[in-house]
């Protein structure tokens, strides 16, 4: 899947964090039935974490109320969800030396070292991140898709989307630049 890739060098980074990670076994979930915690906030022997040095971003995005608000306007209400949204999201080569973990495939194996290649969820930054791509992607291909462009820029909650239209024909195209705009962001 391309998530992360195995670490072969001998020296140490200047800047290295190796994040605790768990699973959690969720055997009535189809979608993910074995899901992985990583925990950036867990402190190193210096007393700092790796989410106690990111910093956060900020907010970029309307406050849930409002887009509440909005959505009820609508006649026509449209909801939809980015599916894994962080897992699509790469991170710059140059920053993943803080996203490492130590992995044996087996009990019988060697531990190995691997570096995260996306935005890993439970870092400080990822929510910020991953409204900021949002907005890259209607800064670079909104033009293209003007009813989807306003639709992410308004009335986006993190990965979730709630807009509408006043008709069916409106929704139906909003629907249609929507799906364009997202697939052509790798989404």
């Amino acid at each position: 899947m391309g998530h992360m890739e195995q670490v072969f060098e001998v020296s140490e980074p200047t800047v290295a964090y190796y994040m605790p990670h768990h699973g959690v076994l969720r055997p009535d979930s189809k979608s993910t039935p074995l899901r992985t915690v990583f925990d950036a906030s867990c402190a190193t022997s210096t007393g700092e974490s790796l989410n106690s040095i990111l910093a956060n971003g900020g907010v970029i995005q309307d406050e849930l109320f409002a887009i509440l608000l909005r959505f009820r306007k609508n006649r026509i209400g449209l909801i939809s969800d980015i599916k894994k949204m962080f897992r699509m999201i790469f991170v710059d080569e140059s920053q993943r030396d803080p996203l490492r973990i130590v992995w044996k495939e087996s009990i019988d194996d060697s531990i190995k070292t691997y570096k995260m290649n996306r935005i890993v969820y439970g870092t400080t930054c990822a929510p910020y991140l991953a409204q900021r791509v949002l907005k890259q992607l209607v800064m670079d291909d909104g033009h293209n898709y003007p009813l989807a462009a306003s639709a992410v820029s308004s009335d986006m909650y993190m990965d979730d989307l709630l807009t509408g239209a006043a008709d069916f024909y409106s929704a139906k195209q909003l629907k249609e630049q929507l799906i364009a705009l997202f697939r052509g962001g790798g989404m």
